[in-house]
């Protein structure tokens, strides 16, 4: 029986076609996937070493907030990012992602990412029981800089500004149903004692939520923006 050479030319090349789908691309698929879990390691295990709160030192703070010691609570343990609270909510039958979530009832931050997955967390301190602070959601409308005189002359910001720390974002509720903002949302701020924010029982504020003063430099000044949304959750 003769074989054509057309047909030899058509087939050789399906032939190749074929176990280069079925051999190399799996290997191809494996490599991709072990190559991805090699990233993900030496991307956890870099950052892990590196607090980004580090860039904001002891000169980046106005001077009454200089100690000799402005810690940072900055963590990317898996261990406590695994008890992130979901970032989703619905604002007017649409899904929207938070950009932080506050967990109230263990004073901890979480910070999420633009697909959703929690990559770094803080510890907070939040409303005392006389005077707690609400879950909901709160939308950020600003920003401000100690010493906070460009508020008005009667509010407690201008009076006593070294209660706020170095940074404020102030927040309005979101009603989730008609979008609507109402202005009684508080603030996320600083602290006028660092301490307040290391201790084991953090429920000690008037309502709104503080966190170490290097923290509010890097977080207000490099994370969160203007129309981000913050989930607090009990």
């Amino acid at each position: 029986m003769k074989i054509r050479f057309s047909t030899i030319k058509y087939v050789i090349p399906a032939l190749f076609t074929t176990y280069a789908l079925n051999y190399p691309a799996p290997a191809i698929a494996q490599n991709f996937k072990n190559a991805n879990k090699i990233i993900d390691t030496f991307e956890h295990a870099g950052s892990k070493s590196v607090n980004p709160v580090d860039k904001y030192t002891q000169d980046d703070l106005p001077r009454a907030f200089r100690e000799e010691i402005n810690p940072s609570s900055w963590t990317n343990d898996p261990d406590i990012l695994k008890k992130a609270p979901n970032p989703m909510f619905t604002l007017q039958g649409e899904k929207v992602r938070a950009k932080g979530v506050i967990d109230i009832t263990n004073c901890r931050l979480y910070i999420y990412n633009e697909f959703g997955k929690a990559i770094e967390s803080f510890r907070v301190a939040a409303g005392a029981p006389k005077t707690p602070t609400k879950p909901g959601i709160r939308k950020i409308l600003g920003k401000q800089v100690y010493p906070y005189k460009n508020c008005p002359k009667n509010s407690k910001r201008y009076r006593f500004p070294r209660d706020y720390g170095p940074k404020i974002a102030y927040l309005n509720v979101v009603d989730t149903i008609t979008g609507v903002l109402h202005d009684n949302g508080g603030y996320f701020h600083g602290t006028r004692r660092e301490s307040a924010v290391s201790k084991a029982n953090r429920h000690l504020t008037h309502g709104c939520v503080r966190v170490h003063n290097r923290d509010a430099l890097y977080l207000i000044s490099d994370v969160f923006k203007i129309g981000d949304y913050l989930k607090y959750v009990k």
